[in-house]
């Protein structure tokens, strides 16, 4: 039905930016705001009416309670010595160029041309260590991207010793290529086999409303560059980018360190053979688990179960988790059937 009610809309469903907020508004309530407004000008009667009011409430209700579950993990394993919570995600649209100096303007005739396109790789582990990636523009994104910002980081913590004692790890990403890969499985799995953690949970939360730490310090260094609307000191060269954004986000929990990441590991290469070659049919769940089970001697003692959806619990007829499937021929990960 909604389908059928947005066509021919054309950019009425752009999303839009309210005063309150400083993200964009997500595809999914955008599509209800216009269809409710326009079932009011259409004069649509009451129970149409309350009909899409309340669609608007359960898709804000659903996320609200997913969101509640992680931030109650995190709240959790914030309080734990054997367990850590990590965040990671790639800044977005305020970081396609380097902030300009605070003597020049930017002008759409010379941004493409005179302005060096980079981007920030957050990988946050609160209480723990927290650390930007500078990427310059040669360097592609992707799976082979995300695996090795995030293995870096993870390095750095344990050669520090900041990981002792630590049996489980907790990552919450988005939905974008640089996570949501067979590599990125892959990876998990081989942690696991190695024994870097016992306990992998790899959540995401819905695409537009997955707001979270790394969105709060991607808006605290745009604050250390423009503290106004475009007003700011900005920077001359990528090394004055550094110095300034290690200064200015010297207070966030853990501390901040600067990496410079100039190139990606090939873990497509090396992990191609760990993955039996039907796995797939992945993408829509969302909550996945990686854990030791000394039980599993022929399968890298490495047991994945997942959830379609994070509010999912057991009920007379069906686990919390769906079940682990044996992969044939000593491969890490098998074909996911999903319902």
């Amino acid at each position: 039905r909604d389908a059928q009610e947005s066509r021919g809309l054309g950019d009425v469903y752009k999303r839009q930016r309210p005063d309150h907020s400083k993200y964009a508004e997500w595809k999914t309530c955008a599509i209800n705001r216009v269809t409710f407004e326009r079932a009011c000008a259409q004069r649509a009667p009451p129970s149409r009416l309350k009909e899409l009011r309340d669609e608007q409430i359960l898709h804000v209700e659903e996320n609200f309670a997913e969101r509640r579950i992680v931030a109650d993990a995190r709240s959790e394993m914030l309080r734990s010595g054997d367990a850590v919570f990590c965040v990671d995600d790639k800044s977005g649209s305020d970081w396609h160029y380097m902030p300009m100096p605070g003597n020049q303007r930017e002008n759409k005739g010379t941004t493409a041309d005179f302005r060096y396109r980079v981007c920030l790789q957050g990988n946050f582990y609160p209480g723990r260590g927290n650390f930007y990636s500078f990427v310059p523009p040669m360097l592609h994104t992707g799976a082979n991207f995300g695996c090795s910002a995030f293995v870096t980081t993870l390095y750095k913590l344990i050669i520090d010793g900041r990981m002792n004692n630590v049996t489980k790890l907790m990552r919450q990403s988005d939905g974008g290529s640089d996570n949501v890969s067979w590599v990125t499985f892959a990876l998990h799995v081989m942690l696991v086999h190695e024994g870097v953690v016992d306990e992998i949970d790899w959540v995401r939360l819905r695409a537009g409303h997955s707001h979270n730490e790394a969105d709060a310090n991607h808006r605290l260094a745009l604050g250390v560059f423009y503290p106004k609307k475009g007003i700011g000191p900005g920077c001359c060269t990528p090394f004055d980018f550094h110095a300034k954004l290690v200064d200015g986000l010297k207070g966030m929990n853990g501390g901040c360190e600067m990496l410079w990441q100039l190139a990606n590991f090939n873990f497509k290469k090396w992990l191609e053979g760990c993955v039996h070659s039907d796995f797939g049919n992945y993408e829509g769940e969302r909550w996945w688990r990686f854990k030791y089970d000394p039980c599993l001697t022929t399968h890298g003692f490495v047991r994945v179960t997942y959830k379609t959806n994070i509010t999912d619990v057991a009920s007379s007829t069906a686990d919390e988790w769906k079940p682990h499937i044996a992969a044939p021929g000593g491969s890490l990960l098998q074909k996911v059937s999903c319902a």
